[in-house]
Protein backbone atom coordinates (compact mmCIF):
# COMPACT_ATOMS: atom_id res chain seq x y z
CA UNK A 1 0.00 0.00 0.00
CA UNK A 2 3.08 2.51 1.34
CA UNK A 3 5.15 1.55 -2.07
CA UNK A 4 1.53 2.14 -4.30
CA UNK A 5 1.06 5.49 -2.32
CA UNK A 6 4.66 6.13 -3.00
CA UNK A 7 4.37 5.55 -7.10
CA UNK A 8 0.74 8.03 -7.06
CA UNK A 9 2.70 10.36 -5.29
CA UNK A 10 5.89 10.36 -7.99
CA UNK A 11 3.67 9.88 -10.46
CA UNK A 12 1.87 13.25 -9.56
CA UNK A 13 4.91 15.19 -8.98
CA UNK A 14 5.82 14.47 -12.39
CA UNK A 15 2.80 15.26 -13.78
CA UNK A 16 3.03 18.58 -12.03
CA UNK A 17 6.41 19.78 -13.37
CA UNK A 18 5.63 18.43 -16.97
CA UNK A 19 2.57 21.08 -16.90
CA UNK A 20 4.52 23.78 -15.05
CA UNK A 21 8.10 23.26 -17.46
CA UNK A 22 5.57 22.86 -20.49
CA UNK A 23 3.07 25.82 -20.11
CA UNK A 24 0.33 22.66 -19.56
CA UNK A 25 1.88 21.38 -23.43
CA UNK A 26 2.43 18.05 -22.08
CA UNK A 27 5.26 15.78 -24.49
CA UNK A 28 5.78 12.42 -23.88
CA UNK A 29 7.95 10.07 -25.10
CA UNK A 30 7.23 7.57 -27.41
CA UNK A 31 7.16 3.68 -25.80
CA UNK A 32 10.68 1.78 -27.04
CA UNK A 33 9.99 -0.84 -29.46
CA UNK A 34 10.02 -4.49 -27.38
CA UNK A 35 9.78 -2.91 -24.16
CA UNK A 36 7.25 -0.81 -22.04
CA UNK A 37 8.00 2.56 -21.04
CA UNK A 38 7.96 2.64 -17.13
CA UNK A 39 6.91 5.52 -15.31
CA UNK A 40 10.59 7.44 -14.43
CA UNK A 41 11.28 7.16 -18.47
CA UNK A 42 8.14 9.04 -18.90
CA UNK A 43 8.05 11.39 -16.09
CA UNK A 44 11.68 11.19 -14.76
CA UNK A 45 15.60 13.57 -15.96
CA UNK A 46 13.93 14.79 -19.25
CA UNK A 47 11.20 15.00 -20.89
CA UNK A 48 11.41 13.42 -24.54
CA UNK A 49 9.17 15.59 -27.25
CA UNK A 50 6.32 13.82 -28.83
CA UNK A 51 5.55 14.48 -32.20
CA UNK A 52 5.27 12.60 -35.12
CA UNK A 53 4.22 13.39 -38.56
CA UNK A 54 0.68 11.08 -37.81
CA UNK A 55 0.39 13.51 -34.30
CA UNK A 56 -2.58 15.97 -34.86
CA UNK A 57 -2.75 18.68 -32.73
CA UNK A 58 -5.45 17.00 -29.97
CA UNK A 59 -2.85 13.87 -29.90
CA UNK A 60 -1.08 15.55 -27.10
CA UNK A 61 -3.60 15.86 -25.18
CA UNK A 62 -5.07 12.57 -25.44
CA UNK A 63 -1.67 10.92 -24.51
CA UNK A 64 -1.76 13.61 -21.55
CA UNK A 65 -5.42 11.93 -20.52
CA UNK A 66 -4.33 8.66 -20.75
CA UNK A 67 -0.83 8.37 -18.84
CA UNK A 68 -2.29 8.96 -15.20
CA UNK A 69 -4.46 5.86 -15.66
CA UNK A 70 -1.45 3.64 -15.76
CA UNK A 71 -1.16 0.92 -13.16
CA UNK A 72 -4.89 1.59 -12.20
CA UNK A 73 -6.14 -2.21 -11.28
CA UNK A 74 -9.03 -3.46 -13.89
CA UNK A 75 -12.21 -4.00 -12.31
CA UNK A 76 -15.08 -5.18 -14.74
CA UNK A 77 -17.54 -2.34 -14.87
CA UNK A 78 -15.48 0.42 -13.00
CA UNK A 79 -15.12 3.99 -14.45
CA UNK A 80 -12.46 4.86 -12.21
CA UNK A 81 -9.06 5.62 -11.17
CA UNK A 82 -10.05 2.82 -8.14
CA UNK A 83 -10.80 0.16 -11.00
CA UNK A 84 -11.59 0.78 -14.34
CA UNK A 85 -12.31 -1.95 -17.59
CA UNK A 86 -11.21 -1.40 -21.01
CA UNK A 87 -14.27 0.65 -22.74
CA UNK A 88 -14.60 2.77 -19.48
CA UNK A 89 -10.86 3.55 -19.95
CA UNK A 90 -11.01 4.35 -23.44
CA UNK A 91 -14.53 6.27 -22.91
CA UNK A 92 -12.87 8.78 -20.15
CA UNK A 93 -10.15 9.83 -22.08
CA UNK A 94 -11.79 10.90 -24.89
CA UNK A 95 -14.59 12.55 -23.57
CA UNK A 96 -11.70 14.35 -21.38
CA UNK A 97 -9.35 14.96 -23.70
CA UNK A 98 -11.80 15.12 -27.25
CA UNK A 99 -15.00 16.11 -25.90
CA UNK A 100 -16.00 12.97 -28.07
CA UNK A 101 -19.20 10.78 -26.09
CA UNK A 102 -17.74 7.21 -26.99
CA UNK A 103 -20.50 4.19 -26.23
CA UNK A 104 -19.81 2.56 -23.17
CA UNK A 105 -18.49 -1.44 -24.46
CA UNK A 106 -16.14 -2.06 -26.34
CA UNK A 107 -18.59 -3.90 -28.45
CA UNK A 108 -20.51 -0.52 -29.09
CA UNK A 109 -17.62 1.59 -29.71
CA UNK A 110 -16.76 -1.01 -32.72
CA UNK A 111 -18.93 0.44 -34.25
CA UNK A 112 -17.84 4.27 -34.00
CA UNK A 113 -16.05 6.09 -36.42
CA UNK A 114 -14.35 5.00 -39.07
CA UNK A 115 -12.45 1.63 -40.38
CA UNK A 116 -9.08 1.93 -40.85
CA UNK A 117 -6.15 -0.43 -42.06
CA UNK A 118 -4.18 -2.08 -39.21
CA UNK A 119 -0.97 -0.60 -41.14
CA UNK A 120 -2.23 2.51 -40.79
CA UNK A 121 -3.14 3.11 -37.85
CA UNK A 122 -2.43 6.72 -36.12
CA UNK A 123 -2.34 8.08 -32.74
CA UNK A 124 -5.05 8.24 -30.89
CA UNK A 125 -6.81 5.32 -33.06
CA UNK A 126 -8.90 2.88 -31.60
CA UNK A 127 -7.94 -0.59 -31.78
CA UNK A 128 -10.08 -4.00 -31.05
CA UNK A 129 -9.42 -7.61 -30.15
CA UNK A 130 -11.95 -10.45 -30.22
CA UNK A 131 -11.26 -13.85 -28.92
CA UNK A 132 -13.20 -15.22 -32.03
CA UNK A 133 -13.86 -13.77 -35.13
CA UNK A 134 -16.86 -11.47 -35.16
CA UNK A 135 -16.62 -11.25 -31.65
CA UNK A 136 -15.12 -7.76 -30.03
CA UNK A 137 -14.21 -7.69 -26.33
CA UNK A 138 -11.43 -5.72 -25.58
CA UNK A 139 -10.54 -2.14 -26.61
CA UNK A 140 -7.35 0.24 -26.22
CA UNK A 141 -6.02 3.55 -27.62
CA UNK A 142 -3.24 3.11 -30.42
CA UNK A 143 0.31 4.96 -29.09
CA UNK A 144 2.35 4.26 -32.11
CA UNK A 145 5.16 1.94 -33.31
CA UNK A 146 2.81 -0.71 -32.34
CA UNK A 147 2.24 0.12 -28.81
CA UNK A 148 -1.62 0.83 -27.44
CA UNK A 149 -2.15 1.70 -24.20
CA UNK A 150 -5.18 -0.49 -22.37
CA UNK A 151 -7.17 -1.65 -19.08
CA UNK A 152 -5.85 -5.53 -18.87
CA UNK A 153 -7.33 -8.36 -16.74
CA UNK A 154 -3.52 -9.05 -15.47
CA UNK A 155 -1.80 -5.81 -15.28
CA UNK A 156 -4.82 -2.90 -15.34
CA UNK A 157 -3.92 0.22 -17.10
CA UNK A 158 -0.81 -0.37 -19.34
CA UNK A 159 1.03 -0.45 -22.58
CA UNK A 160 0.87 -3.30 -24.70
CA UNK A 161 2.75 -4.11 -28.14
CA UNK A 162 0.66 -5.79 -31.23
CA UNK A 163 3.59 -8.05 -31.83
CA UNK A 164 2.57 -9.77 -28.55
CA UNK A 165 1.28 -13.25 -29.06
CA UNK A 166 -1.70 -12.87 -26.55
CA UNK A 167 -2.45 -9.64 -29.19
CA UNK A 168 -1.63 -10.43 -32.22
CA UNK A 169 -3.53 -13.06 -32.29
CA UNK A 170 -6.60 -11.78 -30.79
CA UNK A 171 -6.52 -8.22 -33.34
CA UNK A 172 -9.38 -7.43 -35.35
CA UNK A 173 -9.47 -3.99 -36.65
CA UNK A 174 -8.81 -0.19 -35.90
CA UNK A 175 -11.45 2.56 -35.97
CA UNK A 176 -10.69 6.68 -36.28
CA UNK A 177 -12.54 8.74 -34.14
CA UNK A 178 -12.51 11.67 -37.00
CA UNK A 179 -14.34 11.78 -40.65
CA UNK A 180 -12.44 11.52 -42.99
CA UNK A 181 -11.54 14.13 -43.87
CA UNK A 182 -9.50 15.12 -40.71
CA UNK A 183 -12.56 16.85 -38.56
CA UNK A 184 -13.44 15.24 -35.37
CA UNK A 185 -16.57 13.65 -34.64
CA UNK A 186 -18.00 15.57 -31.28
CA UNK A 187 -20.59 13.01 -30.55
CA UNK A 188 -21.40 9.46 -31.65
CA UNK A 189 -23.86 8.56 -29.47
Amino acid sequence: MQKRSIQYLTMGMGILCGFLLNNCAMSLPMPTPGRAPSLSRLWGSGMLVLETEADTLWVPGLRAEAIPWLGVPYLWGGTSLEGVDCSAFVRSVYEKARKIHLPRTAQEQSKSGWIVSLNEMRPGDLVFFGLVPGSIEHVGIYWDEGWFINATVSRGVAFSHLSEKFWSARVRFARRMEEPAGIPLHSLR
